[in-house]
């Protein structure tokens, strides 16, 4: 990525994050922060990938434990396969 994405997107993030605090501080008009976010970040992270990301981090979490337990276990050959 060059300097100038870089910086969009981490500009992009900045400012999804303020409008997510100012939901929590105005709980009123939190649904137009959140969608003005919404908004700001799908060029960024389409809902889709977003939930692509969000299965696999749930994937990764039980494997970690799968893992945890084949060590305990000394199953070797089986932690190796995780």
């Amino acid at each position: 990525m060059t300097r100038a994405v870089t910086a969009s997107t981490q500009d992009t993030l900045h400012t999804v994050s303020r409008l997510d605090q100012m939901g929590t501080l105005d709980p009123l008009f939190r649904d137009l922060y959140l969608q003005r976010a919404r908004e700001l970040l799908a060029p960024v992270l389409s809902q889709a990938r977003y939930e692509d990301l969000k299965t696999k981090s749930g994937e990764l979490t039980w494997t970690e434990q799968q893992l945890r337990v084949a060590v305990e276990r000394a199953e070797w050959e089986r932690a190796c396969q995780l």
